[in-house]
């Protein structure tokens, strides 16, 4: 497994592993983790957006290092 950018895996390791319970991520847990990320971040931010809702700077922050990092291991080669 390719390491991914700088800021991609600061978010993996420093929020979304912790929240998660899990350590590191791999080849076995990648699928869970992009999942994770899109029900619990990606997707309610994305839905409060277009209701209208105004969403804090932290808020913002958090759904475009979620969507950052869906598209960066989504679209890697490595990717299955």
């Amino acid at each position: 497994m390719e390491r991914y950018s700088n800021e991609v895996n600061k978010f993996l390791v420093n929020i979304v592993l912790p929240k998660m319970g899990l350590n590191k991520y791999s080849d076995d847990n990648i699928d869970e983790i992009i999942e994770y990320i899109s029900k619990n971040y990606e997707d309610p931010l994305c839905l409060a957006e277009e209701a209208g809702d105004t969403l804090t700077d932290e808020d913002k922050e958090l759904l475009r290092l979620a969507t950052k990092t869906i598209t960066e291991i989504t679209t890697r080669s490595d990717w299955e």
